[in-house]
């Protein structure tokens, strides 16, 4: 018995369409309550796939705020998200062995050095739930939500015991940002190959990982990127702002790199172009401290802060009210398109790209004209004496992204493309 499994039931007002519908089990370690992009993405699938003709029934995990930081390495757990799943969902709760019993160590032994690097009681747990599911209830086709590899291992086990075709949508892939590929991501690769062998599809976020993708797998490989969903984002007030605000929503790390925009800062203020009381550079997601010695001795070293996580509802609010969005893309990692550049849009204020590189994601702002693409310090400083003056003189910066190309980056539009996908691997 895996124990009592929280179920919760949200009912659609167009009975006769779920009737119609097909069903799909969608299995993805990553959802509500957690506020990250990989959970984002399964909750929203779920909401929109009834209205193409299917209806999900969710597998995921009872998350807690404990477990949250334990796997992910900090707290993105958000209470306001709890229960917040658009569908019918079965929780599975996280269980463990007592920490010093032979059981215990030899679970954790099994996570640490197993492939899936995940213990053999949670693997077991979610695919007994699996199967319970399946058992129960009529599935046309199952999707698997990675990046963890043993929820596609679970729905590879399910697919060839029922028969039932499955998609596996790969939200991280091993060799994404490029470079020499290490030893461990070989292994990673070949498990990858190994898992999604029996998959009828295969789903990247972008064409550059697609091509990758569709060397080394032999179903089909489709994309369908991340999006945003304009219902998160209520009108914004039409008030002044007291601050020029530059905001920045992530981790900044590897090859993200703010240099560019902190060169023209200390070029703009030493010239003496901005009121230095004026501007802020807010950094979200990092924890307070981590971004000093990137700002240490530089004229506007004063103005940059870290202001760590804060809940989903809170961050749209901030993105909605800033002077102008920083997006700080991969410059070698030509196909990692991150899930912020279409929160950026559905926040509809002006983009920063820097260092602007051509990548997917510089390809999305000009597409969209939802911003700037800055390569150098100095194209930085140009962009940003534009948009302060304009602040400046109304009080705000205007957004000049195009409606109609910033709709096919909706969440609804990416489930239309998903609902294409489970109807031809029915077939």
């Amino acid at each position: 018995m895996v124990g009592p499994i929280q179920r919760c039931v949200c009912t659609s007002p167009d009975s006769w369409l779920v009737e119609m519908s097909k069903n799909v089990l969608l299995i993805t370690r990553s959802y509500y309550p957690l506020n990250v992009a990989s959970a984002h993405r399964p909750v929203k699938l779920a909401k929109f796939l009834p209205g193409f003709g299917w209806t999900p029934h969710v597998l995921t995990l009872d998350w807690t705020r404990r477990y949250a930081q334990r796997v992910y390495g900090f707290d993105c757990y958000d209470p306001l998200l709890v229960g917040q799943s658009p569908c019918e969902t079965t929780c599975l709760p996280i269980r463990s062995y007592p920490k010093y019993s032979i059981k215990g160590i030899l679970d954790r032994s099994y996570g640490k050095f197993s492939r899936y690097r995940v213990s053999w009681r949670l693997y077991r747990d979610l695919l007994n739930a699996a199967r319970d599911l399946v058992r129960q209830k009529s599935f046309d086709a199952i999707l698997a939500e990675s990046p963890s590899s043993w929820v596609l291992a679970i729905a590879d086990q399910i697919a060839r015991e029922s028969r039932i075709a499955w998609v596996a949508d790969l939200q991280d892939i091993p060799d994404e940002l490029g470079g020499q590929i290490t030893r461990a991501q070989w292994r990673q690769i070949r498990l990858e190959v190994a898992t999604c062998k029996s998959a009828s599809a295969v789903i990247a976020m972008s064409r550059p990982l697609a091509d990758k993708l569709s060397a080394r797998h032999t179903a089909p490989v489709h994309v369908v990127p991340y999006g945003f969903d304009p219902d998160d984002y209520p009108p914004a007030p039409d008030t002044k702002s007291e601050y020029f605000d530059i905001v920045y929503c992530g981790l900044v790390y590897g090859e993200r790199n703010p240099a560019p925009l902190l060169d023209a800062l200390d070029g703009i203020l030493e010239e003496g172009k901005i009121d230095i009381s004026r501007i802020r550079v807010r950094f979200y997601g990092e924890p307070p401290g981590r971004l000093a010695h990137l700002a240490a001795g530089r004229a506007c070293a004063n103005l940059v802060e870290a202001m760590g996580r804060v809940p989903l509802h809170e961050m749209i609010r901030i993105e909605q009210q800033a002077a102008v969005l920083l997006m700080l893309p991969h410059p070698s990692a030509e196909g990692v398109v991150p899930s912020k550049i279409f929160d950026y849009l559905g926040a509809r204020r002006p983009i920063l790209s820097v260092p602007g590189d051509q990548s997917v994601t510089d390809a999305i702002i000009q597409e969209t004209g939802a911003g700037v693409i800055a390569p150098t310090a100095a194209r930085v400083a140009e962009a940003l004496e534009q948009w302060y003056s304009e602040w400046e003189t109304t009080g705000t910066v205007g957004f000049r992204g195009v409606p109609g190309r910033m709709a096919v980056y909706t969440r609804k539009n990416q489930a239309q493309r998903m609902a294409q996908i489970l109807d031809k691997v029915c077939k």
